[in-house]
């Protein structure tokens, strides 16, 4: 098929699935004080924040409920590993870590542990779904493979033998491969070999381990030797019997292993009793047992992405082709677009246009300016419809066919690398200038400081500004600046809008929606304070500014800054530790399956109530809520999560935002 036949049909094709409709676009305002209200039903944050926080752990730790896929490609000679607790080869399919620290993490300190590195010889593709699409908890990460596999959240496919839906990681991975090898997309070497997702880090199903693209270059027994027996043996069964299967108790006292085998195993990862996170489990004479947790954690750390402390960079080892970037969030579904646009109405105080209404009578504004903030925290996809999953099903399919065939149907934008250098203009600064507008002079009697305040307001502007403006800034100069400011990513696509493909269409309609909120906030803070500074603050005038003209100036600033920061929902942008962590502490978020850093049974060091133990901690034999192991496992699984404990002095599962999800502090225990 030639390229200009393949493009019309892909265009034809998603042009009537709708995906060329993005969200609503904001009018540029013809005056500064014309600005259009901010509509919080939008997609077009969502899709925005999805696209640049890609690859992030940090944000994806907070946005657990991913939105997107994405075709990815692994470069050619990566290191990839995988760990095993038996000596023999992995059946397929089964899972790659990204850092050797994932795989011991979870298969390290067992009397038969084995960590096999592998390289892949030339540049395999994959598929990525956002999020954390690899956690065994919670309602929403995993929601983006249940629709695209079965049209619901819960794989119920009927029959007599249903899934163990959250738990059943190997019927998951394999149908995902199966999904791929039955529409021609991939198959043995060639096309689409691992679907890359995140937890405590990022790992990748590989479909199937007698690739040719994959290459096994080291096979290690990283079995440790016990530490001195300093107890009574049967005191040591005893604790090992707690946290582990009864009949494993005894081979954990052994030494050391059989040498590794070339066989390949029948049953995943060596045994079907998966061993618990390192940080669920007793200690007993294993010696690196406590520190693998931490070095499992810090080792996702290294892909932090964009955080109230820095701006780290998101895994590296993975490239996505933005040109293919889909989205659960396309306005095209539009049964489970206006199923939770009206539960966000009702529960967020919106009108019918999305305006936010207020915080209500009996509300507090700074509490209800949060939630419009996280609102997509909340966001998964039960009300997913089967036809329209169907519909999000075949975008990819034909999204991948079309990429499959030729690169020269995108524009070569990557769209992920626009989207952080816009949130990198503008997220700090929005940061700042909203501190500065809760922050006025308290006393109206010092001219200068007051001065020096309308000249940090000014500087601020201008910085976020700086490209599009002109000056002097006039009412006449607005359209033309708000129209750069809005265009600054997409000005020289214009002409070509139209042969786009409708993935590209959507984003860059997306970019200037976003845009064009900002740009229009901005812009009228940057015209008063302009208007202000001209007007009180030229050479050989003398007259303060008035009371009521400040006041004016920072209420309604204060309110649209506030607004815009909590319609772009960049609210990861702003978490971080509230100190400065110690030398020989780090700053902690939980993350699946290392939700508390803690062994077993230990007071914890930690700053944060509670010292961060494991839920059911302490020496009561309750264990941890159920998780099933990370990512991994057949049979049973060890009950739905949740259940069980909570940390000291309240329970987590259900008071997420002042205890899970807050940074802190704690010690890096060896």
């Amino acid at each position: 098929m030639a390229l200009s036949r393949l493009r019309s049909s892909l265009h034809v094709w998603l042009s009537l699935l709708g995906l060329t409709i993005a969200a609503q676009q904001i009018p540029l305002s013809s005056s500064i004080h014309e600005q259009s209200n901010l509509d919080f039903t939008s997609f077009a944050p969502h899709i925005f924040s999805s696209l640049r926080y890609l690859l992030e752990q940090w944000p994806n730790t907070y946005i657990p409920n991913g939105h997107s896929i994405i075709p990815c490609e692994i470069p050619a000679y990566t290191n990839l590993y995988h760990g095993r607790r038996d000596g023999l080869l992995p059946s397929s399919p089964e899972w790659f870590a990204f850092d050797a620290e994932m795989s011991y993490g979870i298969m390290g300190s067992d009397r038969n542990s084995h960590l096999l590195t592998y390289q892949n010889v030339k540049p395999v593709q994959c598929l990525y779904f956002d999020g954390m699409s690899a956690a065994l908890m919670g309602s929403g990460p995993l929601d983006s493979q249940m629709v695209f596999l079965c049209g619901n959240t819960t794989c119920s496919l009927g029959g007599d033998d249903p899934w163990h839906g959250i738990m059943d990681e190997y019927a998951r991975a394999g149908a995902l491969c199966h999904w791929v090898q039955q529409n021609g997309l991939g198959g043995l070497g060639w096309g689409v070999e691992g679907i890359v997702r995140m937890n405590a880090g990022f790992e990748m199903i590989w479909c199937n381990f007698t690739s040719p693209n994959m290459q096994l270059i080291s096979h290690v027994n990283v079995t440790a030797p016990l530490l001195p027996d300093r107890t009574k043996q049967e005191e040591v069964l005893g604790e090992m019997a707690s946290v582990e299967d009864p009949s494993t108790a005894t081979d954990m006292l052994a030494t050391r292993s059989s040498p590794s085998s070339t066989s390949t195993s029948d049953i995943p990862t060596g045994k079907p009793d998966m061993p618990s996170p390192p940080n669920f489990r007793g200690g007993g004479l294993e010696p690196f047992l406590r520190s693998q947790s931490f070095e499992w954690y810090r080792s996702a750390s290294w892909h932090i992405g964009s955080s109230g402390s820095s701006i780290g960079r998101p895994e590296g080892r993975v490239k996505l082709n933005s040109c293919g970037f889909l989205t659960y969030y396309e306005p095209v579904l539009k049964d489970f677009h206006s199923a939770f646009v009206e539960e966000e109405r009702s529960r967020l105080n919106l009108t019918a246009d999305g305006t936010w209404k207020g915080p209500g009578e009996d509300g507090n504004h700074s509490v209800a300016l949060k939630e419009l903030a996280l609102r997509r925290r909340s966001h998964n996809l039960a009300q997913m419809t089967n036809p329209e999953s169907d519909i999000m099903r075949d975008a990819v399919l034909h999204t991948l066919r079309a990429l499959n065939h030729s690169s020269f149907l995108c524009t070569g934008i990557d769209w992920v690398q626009k989207a952080v250098d816009v949130a990198a203009r503008f997220s700090i600064p929005l940061s700042q200038t909203q501190h500065l507008l809760y922050h006025p002079p308290t006393d109206r009697t010092n001219n200068t400081l007051i001065q020096d305040y309308i000249a940090a307001l000014r500087s601020k502007s201008h910085t976020m500004l700086m490209p599009y403006l002109t000056y002097p800034l006039t009412a006449a100069a607005l359209p033309d600046i708000n129209a750069r400011c809005t265009t600054s990513q997409t000005i020289a696509l214009q002409r070509l809008r139209d042969t786009l493909l409708p993935n590209e269409r959507s984003l860059l309609t997306t970019f200037e929606t976003v845009l064009s909120a900002i740009c229009n906030t901005t812009l009228s803070l940057a015209f008063d304070v302009e208007q202000a500074w001209q007007t009180y603050y030229q050479p050989n005038i003398s007259t303060p500014i008035p009371d009521d003209i400040l006041d004016t100036l920072v209420r309604d600033h204060s309110a649209s800054i506030s607004l815009l920061r909590a319609w772009l929902g960049w609210f990861p942008d702003d978490m971080q530790c509230d100190s400065v962590c110690a030398v020989d502490e780090f700053c902690f978020i939980p993350i699946w399956p290392l939700m508390f850093l803690e062994p077993r049974g230990r007071g914890g060091p930690g700053r944060g109530p509670g010292g961060g133990g494991p839920p059911g901690g302490g020496d009561d034999g309750r264990g941890p809520p159920g998780h099933g192991p990370p990512g991994r496992g057949r049979g049973p699984g060890r009950g739905p999560p949740g259940r069980g404990g909570g940390p000291p002095g309240g329970d987590p599962w259900e008071d997420m935002e002042s205890e899970i999800w807050r940074p802190r502090c704690i010690k890096v225990l060896d």
